[in-house]
């Protein structure tokens, strides 16, 4: 699955042709595919009932229905995926930064849950107490190159929109696809000045999994003054790591795929990598058919044949910043203490200079 703009940057190809549709008229396709923004604000494609959790006719369980809408949802020809498995529980050095179901579930009416799925999907089914924000909405609109982060006061009024203002709240948030909508969205919150923010590790499909209930309808929070306090150790620009790349300082990281490294967006990127990086693409971060990390002693491995350990800094980059959200949050969780995101990846840096003019480096 590829994460595209649905509000077009200045360097960005076509929006790809639409999946079919579902029954409502409503796109059965990913995030990121959309032909026109959906934010958090839009009206729904279709009414919904009241809010309640979902049973099937007869008062049976409506997972089995769910697991299917689920697999839908994580892509087109998603009918053929099979049925989710919870996925292993494992022992994190720093675990602050990740969810899991049960831990979730024991502390749901305590944290703010986060779903940054699109409005339809989010509306027909939820975990219960959460709200919406579409994970776009984090995205600066305006931009030369897709991918960056939003500015000060767009972000203070998404964040202040869902009611997160204590920096005692602990924020967790999912998406239902492969996890880089949700940990793109969390890495922002973080940026802005709240670390006290989890991604639930293996998604949606790990809370349907162990039949965990759902909800539908709004999710209603009363709104919130968020003071945005930018983090800029979790961040690097386009020119400090340019200077970074000449001095070969710390582990530049690219995970991207081979498809993702041979994408041109319709010429409007050039082919190549940031000087000194090494490859580690971001699915191999995941477990094979499940949208959680796969066990740490598994990527530690892989890190130190690298040259990624937790005393050196470890700058990430991707086609775009949520392909690098990820394997942030994998090393945070691995104790790596100086992990920063190129939210610019391959679409600043590697920018077609006949398309886009970008600003020169001091």
């Amino acid at each position: 699955m590829k994460i595209q703009p649905t509000h077009r940057p200045r360097n960005a190809p076509p929006p790809p042709a639409p999946c079919p549709r579902g029954e409502g008229g409503e796109s059965l396709q990913p995030p990121g595919f959309s032909r026109t923004p959906r934010y958090r604000n839009s009206s729904p494609p279709s009414p919904v009932g009241r809010a309640g959790v979902l049973r099937a006719a007869g008062g049976r369980s409506a997972f089995p229905l769910l697991l299917v809408v689920i697999a839908l949802l994580a892509g087109c020809g998603g009918t053929n995926a099979p049925a989710p498995v919870p996925p292993p529980a494992y022992s994190w050095p720093y675990d602050v930064v990740l969810a899991r179901p049960e831990w979730l579930a024991a502390r749901i009416a305590s944290v703010r849950v986060v779903d940054v799925s699109e409005r339809g999907p989010f509306l027909r089914s939820h975990i219960p107490g959460a709200i919406h924000a579409f994970w776009q909405d984090a995205v600066e609109r305006d931009a030369l190159t897709y991918g960056k982060l939003a500015g000060g006061s767009a972000r203070a009024r998404l964040f202040g929109s869902l009611g997160i203002a204590d920096a005692n709240t602990t924020v967790v948030v999912y998406d239902r696809t492969d996890g880089r909508a949700a940990a793109r969205f969390a890495w922002s919150l973080w940026y802005a000045g709240h670390p006290n923010v989890r991604v639930l590790d293996g998604g949606l499909a790990a809370w349907t999994a162990e039949s965990r209930p759902l909800a539908r309808g709004e999710g209603i929070i009363a709104p919130a003054m968020y003071r945005d306090l930018p983090d800029e150790s979790v961040l690097v620009g386009r020119c400090d790591l340019a200077r970074i790349a000449n001095e070969r300082r710390g582990v530049i990281v690219d995970v991207r795929t081979d498809a993702e490294r041979a994408e041109t967006w319709s010429g409007t990127l050039i082919a190549g990598e940031i000087p000194g990086s090494v490859r580690f693409p971001w699915p191999e971060w995941s477990q094979t058919g499940v949208p959680a990390l796969r066990a740490p002693d598994e990527l530690r491995a892989r890190l130190v044949a690298i040259g990624a350990t937790p005393d050196t800094t470890v700058y990430l980059y991707g086609l775009t910043s949520a392909d690098a959200a990820p394997p942030f949050f994998a090393l945070k969780a691995l104790a790596f203490v100086n992990v920063r995101l190129y939210d610019g990846g391959w679409a600043e840096w590697g920018a077609n200079p006949v398309v886009t003019q970008l600003p020169p480096c001091g």
